[in-house]
């Protein structure tokens, strides 16, 4: 059975798990706090397993951004989890958020992961010393 909600304070092991599996830094209590309509993380869940985790938070000073923070574990990736996890983020952000657009930040690292973001409409913005900055309009089917 496959399940996405929100992570709670029995999710962060997990969740930090994920993140340090892909290479990424832990994140805190305060990252994964979940205020309604501005930043929370969502956990995707396979047989009662967390096999993927997405943050979410604004970006910059005005609220119309939002910055994107996915991880999948690397056994589950090539799956569909990512595509799924990102639609029912938009469905989300759509109903629940202000926001008009979303950021991804692909560090050295993730590369790799940029066919992934162009699949879901992510158009690259900009370049910089940590990485490349895609962005996508919240509206885009």
């Amino acid at each position: 059975m496959k399940q996405i909600q929100q992570a709670g304070d029995s999710d962060i092991e997990s969740v930090n798990s994920i993140r340090e599996a892909c290479g990424a830094l832990a994140i805190s209590g305060y990252d994964y706090d979940w205020i309604d309509g501005e930043r929370g993380t969502f956990i995707y869940k396979v047989e009662d397993k967390v096999v993927a985790c997405l943050t979410f938070r604004p970006s910059g000073v005005s609220n119309e951004k939002v910055q994107l923070d996915i991880h999948v574990q690397p056994e589950s990736q090539q799956k569909g989890f990512g595509t799924e996890f990102i639609e029912h983020a938009l469905t989300h952000f759509k109903s629940e958020c202000s926001y008009q657009s979303i950021e991804a930040l692909l560090g050295p690292n993730e590369i790799r992961s940029k066919p992934f973001f162009t699949r879901m409409q992510f158009k690259e913005k900009s370049r910089n010393d940590r990485g490349i900055i895609l962005i996508r309009n919240i509206e885009e089917n």
